[in-house]
């Protein structure tokens, strides 16, 4: 594993920690909307991953080699020369993935907040 992956995990589960702890806030699993956070960066990468590959790399990568199980290594040859030769495949990807951490976030955000306290009063005799 070198140092890219590294900061690359430590991200994820940074994302996942800020929305633990709104949903700390709002009195929801801090464990879950973080769990459900990185699940969402991954899939929103996946995506990315997916809508570049179709649309931007279609004249490098041959997407029918994928039916063959004894061309892949060949696909496999194709898809890191396209993420190599341009860095905004890859940025693309972060993107898409950073879309659904803010995804989870706006869930969040459209949660109602934790209801305070009002202050008792037993009765208006002692109001000033």
């Amino acid at each position: 594993m070198d140092i890219g992956s590294v900061i690359f995990l430590a991200f994820i589960i940074f994302l996942g920690y800020r929305n633990g702890e709104r949903a700390k806030l709002k009195e929801k699993s801090a464990l879950g909307y973080g769990v459900l956070t990185v699940v969402m960066f991954f899939a929103g990468w996946v995506v990315g991953c997916l809508i570049v590959i179709f649309f931007f790399c279609k004249d490098i990568v041959n997407i029918s080699l994928a039916s063959n199980p004894a061309n892949m290594k060949i696909m496999q040859d194709q898809l890191q020369q396209a993420f190599q030769s341009n860095p905004l495949h890859p940025l693309t990807m972060e993107l898409f993935g950073i879309g659904g951490y803010l995804l989870v976030r706006y869930i969040l955000e459209n949660k109602p907040d934790k209801k305070k306290k009002l202050p008792y009063w037993p009765d208006n005799e002692n109001a000033v």
